[in-house]
């Protein structure tokens, strides 16, 4: 029995892992292909922007954390969770897309626009996780508030440089 158990356990870690490393990979691979480069820094910026080093650190740990809500709601009990999983993609999509439309196409205006999707979306995943796994949609909460300021950032960039 403890076997099982162990066998068990060492599987709902694995896919833990699994979840975290992907959710980092992901990130740190579109960013790879889509540096910000010499174009962000000649970009007139708010008085609020973070030094540049913010954001990886920052955006590692918020990759990190989405898989571990993900874990999170993956244990959870129910059966009808699809619509959790499928606007959880559906964010997780809209938040790799916006490297490539910001810093690969150099438009803040898809950047901004992107970030707006990525609020709606994320917020619908985060109603929807609530249902199966508070846990899973509090663990969400420091990601919504910082793309809440990632909006806000593209915007002012926005108007801020036409």
């Amino acid at each position: 029995m403890e076997v099982k158990g162990a066998e068990s356990m060492v599987k709902r870690y694995g896919v833990l892992a699994v979840f975290i490393f992907t959710h980092i990979m992901a990130g740190s691979l579109v960013g790879s292909f889509f540096p910000p480069g010499p174009w962000v820094e000649q970009l007139v910026k708010p008085p609020f922007y973070p030094p540049a080093i913010v954001f990886p650190v920052v955006w590692t740990l918020l990759y990190a954390s989405m898989g571990v809500s993900l874990w999170v709601f993956w244990l959870a009990d129910g059966s009808a969770k699809g619509q959790g999983y499928l606007w959880y993609s559906a964010q997780l999509v809209v938040n790799l897309l916006f490297t490539p439309l910001m810093f690969g196409l150099q438009s803040t205006m898809l950047g901004s626009l992107d970030t707006l999707i990525l609020v709606l979306f994320l917020g619908k995943t985060i109603t929807l996780f609530y249902r199966f796994s508070p846990k899973a949609a509090c663990i969400l909460l420091p990601y919504f508030l910082w793309t809440c300021f990632a909006s806000v950032l593209a915007i002012s960039l926005w108007v801020l440089n036409g």
